[in-house]
């Protein structure tokens, strides 16, 4: 399991434009991590929520710096300025640039209900 911990910074409001909002942290904390999609949970104030996370450059939205982006699964919490542990569990998939923002979306649920699937204890 690799941790990364950091204050959760403000996104450029892709994945919420997807319906799929994430708390984003600096690259900085994962440098050592594989650019991809990950089964995790996140940390926050006593409380573990499960999670599908993305570190990476984000190749079809490129804008800005690469981020680690980790979004609740069946949970809605506003996580804007919080310290938050992100926990990266299983890697599901590697890091890819789709041809159309509708292909991202897709994988992304389909990512999402992959994530939903998987026990984590």
């Amino acid at each position: 399991m690799y941790t990364v911990k950091g204050i959760v910074e403000k996104g450029k409001g892709k994945g919420t434009g997807l319906g799929f909002a994430t708390a984003n942290l600096s690259i900085a904390h994962a440098q050592d991590v594989a650019y991809g999609v990950y089964a995790g949970r996140v940390r926050c104030r006593g409380r573990a929520y499960k999670a599908i996370v993305n570190v990476g450059a984000h190749p079809t939205l490129p804008a800005g710096r690469p981020t680690v982006e980790a979004h609740l699964i069946d949970a809605s919490v506003n996580l804007y300025g919080m310290e938050i542990t992100v926990e990266l569990l299983i890697f599901i998939r590697a890091e890819m640039k789709f041809d159309t923002v509708e292909a991202l979306r897709q994988q992304v649920q389909k990512d999402i209900d992959t994530v939903r699937r998987i026990t984590i204890e």
